[in-house]
Parts: structure tokens; C-alpha cells; sequence
């Protein structure tokens, strides 16, 4: 792999080199070849609910594209995504998996973005049960309304005062 230069280092494509050596994907991938392919060409057992929400998400993931174009950039989508929950079944594939792995799409070839998503999702961000118990979902709320009390005060009285709840409307947010 070539190191791009400083002026490529600008373009989306030339993000690739710092997304694969920075999150680890590039040695995973050098360490198990072949893996992701084998994934990719698996069954996933019917019904499953990631797959399910998986195929919801897809074409909402592009909501620009004309449909041709979508049903293009679909395919490498869910390759992607079911691969990854092959390789996690005991993760659950959650709403926002598709962005991210859409976005690693634009500058990487499929195993790539299978890679560095894994990384990402398994190293990176925060554990994969974080919002499944809602746990974390209600601990993003009260650090929503803490930095709104501490930021906005005023806000946060007239929300009050409203009986308005930030943690009700943010939940779309977070989950």
C-alpha cells in the first residue's frame, strides 16, 4: 500500500490509507485472508432480526440517489453488514451501523469497510451492548440535560417550567 501525499491527504478517496492503518483494519485483514469473503458468502439463517432491520435500513441509507444508483450502492452495503453480524451474532446490528459503514464505503473497496467497521464497532466505539439494555440510552439523557442546565440555562428553566422532557425527544438521536 502506497502512502498517499499531503495533498491527497485532502480528498475523500486518499482517506482510506489513514481509516485502514489507524482503526487496525489493515493488519486484521493482512492477518486473516480470506475471512471476510467467507463471511461474505455465508447464509444468514432466516429470520434474524439484524437481517431484518439491515434490510430496512439499506435504502435509507441513500435517500439522494436515484433508485438505479441506489440499487447499485445497496449490494456492497449489505455485504458489508451481514457479514459483520456473521461475524457477531451475539452483537446486535443497530440503526446508524449503516451510515457508518456507507461512509467507509465511498473510500474503500468492501473488505476494506469490513474491516475497519469491525474495528470501529468492536474497538473504537463505544461496547455493542451499550444501547441494547437502554442503559446507555438513559445515561446519553441525563448528560444531555446536565450540559443543557450547565450551557443553557435559560433553556433549561423554560423546559422545565414547560414540563417538556429533553431525554423523550433525543432518544431517535441516540439509538
Amino acid at each position: 500500500m502506497k502512502e498517499p501525499t499531503y495533498h491527497a491527504l485532502k480528498k475523500p478517496s486518499s482517506h482510506r490509507y489513514s481509516w485502514l492503518k489507524c482503526s487496525g483494519a489493515y493488519v486484521q485483514m493482512l492477518n486473516n485472508p480470506g475471512y471476510y469473503n467467507e463471511l461474505k458468502n455465508s447464509n444468514m439463517n432466516y429470520p434474524n432480526p439484524s437481517a431484518l432491520q439491515i434490510e430496512l435500513d439499506l435504502r435509507r441509507t441513500y435517500p439522494k440517489e436515484t433508485k438505479e444508483r441506489t440499487d447499485e450502492l445497496i449490494v456492497p452495503l449489505r455485504n458489508v453488514l451481514c457479514a459483520y453480524v456473521l461475524r457477531n451474532p451475539s452483537g446486535v446490528y443497530c440503526q446508524g451501523m449503516n451510515s457508518i459503514a456507507a461512509r467507509l464505503l465511498q473510500c474503500m473497496n468492501e473488505e476494506e469497510a469490513f474491516w475497519t467497521f469491525a474495528q470501529l464497532i468492536e474497538y473504537i466505539f463505544i461496547p455493542l451492548d451499550y444501547y441494547s439494555s437502554l442503559f446507555g440510552v438513559l445515561l446519553d439523557q441525563k448528560v444531555i440535560n446536565h450540559l443543557i442546565e450547565k450551557h443553557l440555562p435559560k433553556l433549561a428553566q423554560h423546559l422545565t417550567k414547560m414540563e417538556w422532557s429533553v431525554g423523550v425527544h433525543v432518544v431517535k438521536w441516540l439509538v
